[in-house]
């Protein structure tokens, strides 16, 4: 990202030459009208976009799951007793039963989204609670007992209860067993996280500039070692551009709609006239911008795609209003493992290097974002950084790494097969 462009209200950008004045005076009427025109048709193909149905594992808000909020495992008399608080009205059970060898009560509901709970410890009869999505629509809670116990379920405003009391042997496995109609079935691998990674600019569109290299080639090089190093790990990966190719911002986030991305890491370089400024910096989105800053290279960033350089700034709020918060949260904690890791490999930004602002690239409800700086161009030690290959392949590495971290956090589990929920 350069530390100055041309603004695309009064200038027109000639490729390789600059820019240059465009014609000064009042706009006649009918350019008016036509300007018009064009905001609200861009303002209804981005709203169109945002409130498209997604599918996928990391778009519970947007599909109305329920959400689980607490849970809590305590004894209760000769037995125990579970409570979920969902932040909704708990929904209502699917199946209660219960299954032998070992001995384990299972409670399904519709799917839900588990994510940023853990297991309650054991107690009473209850050894372990596992929790996770048994198979497409269906989610599932496992109690492993140390003994024979039936189960009782109800649901009381956000709250469900599940209560266990242990009964005779003969009478646990006589009550056994699966439901009719829905009997043990081999569960399927489930796909790997999906990550789409965003090599910022490209094209006629270069970023920032200094140390002989420019923003486009430097985050390109960066973000193939880094889908590489995903794809080691297991995840998939799509890449936004694999060459020098120029990439709408609104089809950067389509493409993340369009995959059921569990996250869009979007990987810049930048420049400042302050010579001195050096550092890795990440950003998430947020409206209001978190300091002058972060809010100077949103509309930098912006302004690299003309199709958004005009946003009305009610439209960008109608935006940004449409992220769920829960999303908010998690674009957070991955902002934060990208920037821990950019910090063992070279210097962030020493003061705020986790910043906020409303980057166009980075909208979408239901898509954990990100926006990695890994430095200045403009700066003479950075740009020696950040030309190296070396340097770039142990970026990518690093940010593979932190982004993987973060998936094993961040998303919900799932049964797999050879799980004792889930015979083979």
């Amino acid at each position: 990202m350069a530390f100055s462009r041309c603004s695309p209200r009064r200038r027109t950008e000639r490729p390789g030459r600059g820019c240059a004045p465009t014609p000064t005076g009042r706009p006649r009427r009918d350019e008016a009208g036509a300007a018009v025109i064009v905001r609200a048709a861009a303002a209804c193909a981005l709203l169109a976009l945002a409130l498209a149905a997604p599918a996928g594992r990391v778009a519970a808000e947007m599909r109305d799951q329920p959400a689980a909020a607490a849970l809590a495992l305590a004894p209760d008399g000769g037995g125990v007793r579970l409570e979920v608080r969902f932040t909704g009205p708990a929904p209502a059970t699917r199946a209660v039963f219960t299954l032998d060898d070992p001995p384990r009560a299972v409670i399904d509901l519709p799917e839900t989204d588990w994510r940023g709970l853990a297991p309650p410890p054991p107690a009473g009869l209850a050894r372990s609670v596992r929790l996770g999505l048994a198979a497409p629509g269906r989610s599932r809670i496992v109690i492993d007992l140390d003994g024979p116990a039936l189960p009782a379920a109800s649901v009381a405003g956000d709250t469900l209860t599940v209560s266990l009391q242990r009964v005779e042997r003969r009478r646990f496995a006589t009550a056994a067993g699966w439901p009719e109609g829905l009997g043990p079935v081999a569960a399927a691998e489930p796909p790997a996280p999906l990550i789409v990674v965003d090599p910022g600019h490209g094209g006629a569109d270069p970023g920032a500039s200094g140390g002989g290299a420019l923003e486009k080639d430097v985050v390109l090089g960066v973000a193939r070692a880094m889908a590489d190093a995903l794809r080691a790990k297991g995840f998939r990966v799509a890449m936004t551009r694999e060459d020098d190719s120029f990439v709408p911002l609104d089809a950067r986030r389509a493409l993340a709609r369009a995959t059921d991305a569990d996250a869009l890491i979007s990987i810049h370089a930048d420049a400042a006239p302050q010579r001195t400024l050096s550092g890795a910096s990440v950003y998430t989105l947020s409206q209001a911008a978190s300091d002058a800053a972060a809010e100077a290279l949103a509309r930098r960033e912006n302004a690299a795609d003309p199709t958004y350089a005009a946003l009305e700034p009610d439209v960008a709020a109608m935006l940004e209003s449409l992220a769920a918060p829960r999303t908010a949260a998690r674009s957070r904690a991955l902002g934060a493992a990208l920037l821990e890791g950019l910090a063992e490999i070279g210097p962030t930004l020493p003061a705020r290097p986790l910043r906020a602002a409303a980057f166009v690239v980075l909208r979408g409800a239901e898509t954990p974002s990100a926006l990695v700086e890994l430095g200045y161009l403009s700066n003479p030690d950075d740009a020696a950084r950040l030309t190296d290959p070396v340097w770039a392949e142990q970026a990518g590495r690093a940010l593979a790494a932190a982004a993987a971290g973060w998936a094993r956090a961040a998303l919900p589990p799932i049964f797999r097969a050879g799980d004792p929920v889930l015979p083979d």
